[in-house]
């Protein structure tokens, strides 16, 4: 008979508690507090400081988060990744020192009074702890714990840190793609509303009153933006006509054929005579939209001359 144990002690369930809010995290601050309270709820209580060298040169590093209170970690809602260019690049210091080569390194009985780039930070601290974080096989980022006890930290539990820190890491730049992605995703949609838009601008904002003539139509696309055009214009400055009617789509779906529509109706819009009649505008059109490099898209359309009698 199988023994089931459940894994129900008081560390377990913080640890749980923690990986379940780790995974409903949407922005790596999110992910850095969610990490920040489970330590706290363990009972731990580190500073912790962050920097990059990514992009940077051999030697060059910025810092990007500095809590000496775990309450700052929680509360802190800066992002990094928008202010880099305003982040100042340092080299040298102890931190210099720390990230000279990818290996995790930690001090005991640390006394740093002063520091060419932290200045008195580090002078109440006497054990530090440096974890590089990995990306892409290399340690682009790094993580310092440091610790008013001079032995805060020792082989077995350092190894452990390694592990979570470059875990939470990889989750901050998931949580990071995510965030990137869903900008990226919200950008091409108010781009694709502008376009449609646009394409909406090409369509008469009223149909025309045409004696003897009741007209509708109803504009509905596939995708927000599409490949639809329809226009009633008047040939002449007689109310009876001609009066141009196209109906047209271009193929495809989305900007790409709302492009291939407004070259369509410029290209009908810009015909430098009157025309004979539809097939002659048609063939202008057919021959110039030809000429352009638009790869396999094209337009199906029909036109039509509309004149109104003048008998009774």
């Amino acid at each position: 008979m199988n023994d089931l144990h459940r894994l129900d002690d008081a560390r377990t369930a913080i640890l749980l508690q923690t990986v379940q809010q780790l995974s409903m995290a949407q922005t790596p601050q999110e992910v850095l507090a969610t990490y920040g309270q489970g330590l706290r709820n363990l009972g731990q209580e580190l500073s912790f400081l962050s920097l990059s060298v990514r992009g940077l040169e051999p030697g060059e590093y910025k810092i990007t988060r500095f809590y000496e209170e775990q309450d700052q970690l929680l509360a802190d809602t800066t992002n990094p990744w928008e202010q880099w260019d305003h982040l100042p690049t340092q080299t040298g210091g102890l931190l210099g020192e720390l990230i000279a080569e990818p290996i995790p390194k930690w001090i005991e009985n640390l006394s740093v009074p002063s520091d060419p780039v932290l200045g008195e930070r580090l002078a109440g601290y006497k054990s530090l702890l440096a974890i590089p974080l990995f990306d892409g096989g290399e340690a682009l980022n790094w993580g310092v714990l440091l610790s008013p006890e001079a032995d805060a930290f020792n082989p077995t539990r350092n190894g452990d840190i390694l592990l979570r820190s470059n875990l939470v890491g990889m989750t901050v730049r998931h949580v990071r793609m995510a965030e990137q992605l869903k900008q990226a995703n919200e950008r091409i949609a108010r781009e694709v509303q502008m376009i449609a838009r646009i394409q909406q601008g090409l369509m008469p904002a009223s149909l025309p009153e045409i004696p003897g003539l009741k007209l509708a139509a109803d504009f509905k696309t596939y995708d927000t933006a599409g490949g639809d055009l329809y226009d009633v214009h008047p040939l002449t400055d007689d109310p009876k006509g001609p009066w141009a009617i196209l109906m047209a789509d271009a193929s495809g779906h989305g900007p790409a054929a709302t492009t291939v529509c407004a070259m369509m109706h410029a290209i009908l819009h810009t015909y430098p005579k009157q025309p004979d009649g539809p097939a002659q505008l048609l063939a202008h059109a057919n021959e110039h939209l030809s000429a352009k490099r638009i790869e396999s898209s094209f337009v199906t359309a029909v036109l039509a001359f509309l004149t109104l009698s003048s008998e009774p």
